[in-house]
Order: C-alpha cells, then structure tokens, then sequence
C-alpha cells in the first residue's frame, strides 16, 4: 500500500516520455480489466490510472477516455460497504481527470480570447464599411457538455455528502476543476444544483460540509458568480452555526468550519461593493464565531475569516479595533473568550445587540452545560454595558424557565439570574412584575426538582441553587412570605 502511489507515479512518469507512449494503450487495457472486474488489485491499478491521466499528454488519452469511463462506471454510485475510503477517493479523482482531459483550461482561454477578437473585428468593419453601429448581444454558447463531462459532474456532486472527509474535500476540488472548463450558463447550473441539493432541511453535516467546501473551491476560482450570492449568504451564515445535537456530543464542527473557509474565500473573490449589503451581517457573525464556539479551531478560523475581510474589504465595522482584541491567541482559551473579550467586543455598538442575541439564542440552549454556564457568566458581565437591550429580553429568558426541556430550562434559570445579577449591581433597575415572577420561580419549580431519578431533576436543582446564590448577592426587598 505505501508504495502503490511511488509505483504509479514511476509508470506514468515512464509513459510519459516520447519512447513509452506507444505502450499506452496496452497498459490502460490491463488497468481497465482489474478495475471492471473489482479484483484485489483495485487500488493500485485506479491509482495507475489518476497518474496517467494526470502526467500523460491528453492528446494520447482522448482515444481510452471511453474505456476508462466505461470500467470506472461500474463503481458508481459509490459503493461505501465495498470500497474503502482511499478507493473511493481515487474514484474521485479519476473522474474529474477524466473529465478535464477532454479539453485543456488553457484551450477554453484561448477560444474565449479568438472569439472575442473576431467580434471586435467585425464589429470596426462593420462602423467602417455602413457608418450604422452593430449591436452584439452577450453571446451564449450553445455548447452542450460531452457525454463523459456530464457524468463525472454528477459523479462528484454526489461524492459531496460521501461520509468521509477527504473524499469529500477532493470532491469539492472536482467541483471548482470541471466548472472551470465549463461554459458560464452551465456552470451557473452547477451551482444551482449544489445550491438546492446540499442545503435541505433533511440533508445531514457531511451533505452540508460537502456543499461549503464546493462553494469555498468555486468562489476562490471566481465561478459563483455575484448573482448568486443573494442565495448562497443565507445557507453560509446559517452554516456558520450549524450542529446536530446527539446526546452528549454534537456532530457539525466541521460545517462551521468549512463555513469560515466559505467566508475567507468571498473576502479574496468579490470586490467591496458587491458584499457591500452582507457586511455587517458577515460581520457579526464572524465575530460571534470567533468569540463563542465551543471548538478552539473554529474560533481561529473564524477569527482569521474576520481578518481576511477586514484586509481585503476595508469597510468592515470597527475592523481595525476588533482585530487586536480577537487574534489568534485571545481567542485561544473559551473562558477568556466568555468573560474578557466578549466585554470588550460589547463596547462597539455595532456588535452589542447580535452578541447577545447570540448567547440567548444559541449558547444558553446549548447541549453542553459547560457552555450554557459560560454563557449565563457572560450576560452577568455584559449586562452593565448595554442594560436596555438586555432588559427588553428578561421576558424570553422568565418563559423559557417554563420549558418542559430540562436542558433548556437549565440555561434559562442560569442567565435569567446571572442578568438580573448584572444589571442591579450596576444599578439598573428592572420591572417590578418580571422581578417577583422570577422570585417566585424556586416554588414553581419545586416538583420538577424534586425528581430524584431523571437527569432533568438534577439540573433543574444546580440551576435553582445557581438561581438562588444570585439573587441573593443583589439588592432586592423580599417580603416575609417570599
């Protein structure tokens, strides 16, 4: 197996040369059988192939692309229970080789270029000769997409929610590859396609790492175009916070993570103007991510997003600022992310109102308790410097104490009392009628406490006891029956 990959390289470097292309066809004979007939040499002849296809001169492949295409099809679908990971992943990249063999990226430029100077052409002799002016439209190129093209597309996008990464991740490299030598209506369609497959509502974290990492590969190559970003912002930011709770654990980082990769790759692609209206949106999201994600990884990455936009954009608010309080290394501890920096980050008002949002949407619900404590913490902090809005949000946070989930009735009492904590030591008063409901929550909760044999009970009692430290640190005028 180590050496399968060295050996390949060595033929193909072979038959490269001037002397070993008339064993060629032999060679691509012998492999085709082995890979038809799924024997035990499968690897090692589909790595064959990929270094063929890859070192080989196209002009002596364009007669066995049928051949090859016809012994690989046998594999497609992907066979998960049949073939291991680095097959799968070789299959791959056979098929895109296969389909970027058929023309060189270099011959679609210059096609592009000689069309271009023709029409220029004709369009002075045509002002010179009649004095009346020729009005071209946009030329559309009718080209349909050969056979072989079209199938290795569709091959790859599938391989977009293969249930490994690196299959997955060369999938996505297929993707930016083959459009690259696609006409602009049919990459549009290409994009589309990824657009409205991955992103569903039923399709899983390895359909939606797969959709990030193809539009991150298009984008850097500059074929999703500014149109399509209308569709694309929403999945990315969405994406951006995306996890699949399962019990004590979470399944989704690497969504997040490819996300970030989505939003470095728009910093580098689009010019200010045309991300112009998602600044701000991208903006605090990022700094969300950077500030709060549970993964130390995905807050760098969201951390280096931010700075990628900020270099590249320049009208990112408070960019500058921003930049020295979440770098790399401040954002490398979760507690100092929770307790200093998100203080920091409140003071720009831009950013107040979604960091809040954020910690009472997402965190205080959170599957780990670790988090949803750090979170309650944070309010306490952030409460002296931006009172009002948090004020406004004591009525979400009291009925989501009612809640019949014990998980988030746990983070409901923790920041409901952490707030309060934070904004009548500061000095803020808040309503009278919210303050006696939340006094009166021990003795609503009482039953739910007191279930000795169901997890719920146990957390409902930590937050009560939480709920009851807090308010008793602060000033407030208890009657003798409360």
């Amino acid at each position: 197996m180590v050496f399968q990959p060295a050996a390949a390289l060595v033929i193909a470097q072979c038959l490269a040369r001037q002397d070993g292309i008339p064993l060629i066809p032999a060679i691509i004979d012998e492999c085709n059988k082995h890979v038809a007939e799924t024997s035990s040499k499968l690897l090692g002849y589909a790595l064959l192939i990929c270094a063929v296809l890859k070192h080989v001169d196209r002009k002596h492949l364009l007669a066995h692309i049928s051949s090859i295409r016809e012994a690989a099809a046998t594999h497609f679908p992907l066979k998960k229970a049949g073939t291991d990971t680095l097959t799968r992943k070789i299959f791959i990249k056979m098929v895109q080789r296969l389909a970027r063999g058929k023309r060189r990226l270099d011959e679609n430029l210059k096609s592009t270029d000689t069309s271009l100077t023709e029409k220029n052409s004709a369009h002075l002799n045509g002002n010179g000769m009649g004095g009346e002016d020729i009005i071209y439209d946009e030329e559309i190129d009718d080209e349909q997409p050969d056979e072989v093209v079209e199938w290795a597309i569709g091959c790859v996008l599938c391989a977009l929610s293969d249930d490994h990464t690196t299959v997955r991740w060369s999938a996505a490299k297929g993707v930016g590859r083959i459009t690259a030598r696609l006409p602009k209506e049919l990459a549009a369609q290409v994009v589309d396609s990824i657009l409205s497959s991955n992103f569903h509502r039923l399709a899983g974290h390895c359909s939606w790492h797969g959709g990030c990492l193809a539009l991150a590969e298009l984008s850097r190559r500059g074929f999703l175009l500014p149109e399509a970003l209308e569709r694309a912002f929403p999945i990315v930011q969405q994406a951006l916070f995306y996890e699949e709770p399962m019990g004590r654990h979470a399944l989704g980082s690497n969504v997040r993570d490819a996300a970030c990769y989505v939003l470095w790759a728009f910093a580098r692609a689009y010019e200010p103007e045309q991300l112009k209206c998602y600044t701000d949106s991208v903006a605090t999201n990022l700094m969300c991510a950077a500030g709060f994600d549970r993964e130390v990884n995905l807050r760098r990455a969201a951390s280096a997003a931010f700075q990628e936009n900020v270099g590249r954009q320049g009208n990112f608010p408070d960019g500058i600022a921003l930049l020295t309080i979440t770098d790399y290394f401040a954002v490398g501890n979760r507690w100092r992310c929770y307790t200093k920096v998100c203080v920091e980050v409140v003071r720009f008002p831009k950013y107040a109102d979604a960091i809040v949002d954020h910690l009472l949407d997402n965190k205080i619900i959170h599957w780990d308790e670790v988090v949803r404590e750090q979170a309650a913490i944070a309010l306490s902090l952030i409460a002296p410097f931006h009172p009002l809005y948090l004020t406004a949000r004591l009525d979400t946070l009291l009925s989501g104490c009612s809640s019949t989930n014990p998980v988030h009735r746990h983070g409901y009492l923790l920041a409901l009392s952490h707030s309060l904590q934070g904004l009548l030591l500061s000095g803020y008063s808040c309503d009278k009628e919210i303050l006696r409901n939340a006094i009166a929550l021990p003795w609503k909760l009482k039953a739910e406490s007191e279930k000795l044999k169901v997890s719920g009970g146990e957390l409902t009692r930590l937050a009560l006891s939480a709920f009851i430290r807090c308010l008793s640190s602060i000033p407030v005028e208890l009657t003798a029956e409360e």
